[in-house]
């Protein structure tokens, strides 16, 4: 298991155009540089992330329909 610490912990800062440290509100987190919202991911990695979600979606779905239990 990761334990993420302040220290470690970055988000991506629009203001800032860069992944930065945080601190985070119960509703939510604020860039230590220049305060603004910060969010998960840049644009750019978020659409690489869900790209990369459907990859694996579609191959978890392929293998699946290749074993399939005979009654």
């Amino acid at each position: 298991m990761v334990h993420n610490d302040f220290d470690t912990d970055h988000r991506y800062c629009p203001s800032c155009r860069r992944y930065v440290r945080y601190l985070l509100s119960p509703q939510r987190g604020y860039c230590t540089r220049c305060a603004g919202p910060v969010q998960l991911f840049s644009p750019t990695d978020e659409v690489e992330f869900h790209r990369d979600l459907r990859i694996v979606g579609r191959s978890e779905r392929d293998s699946q329909d290749r074993v399939r239990p005979s009654l």
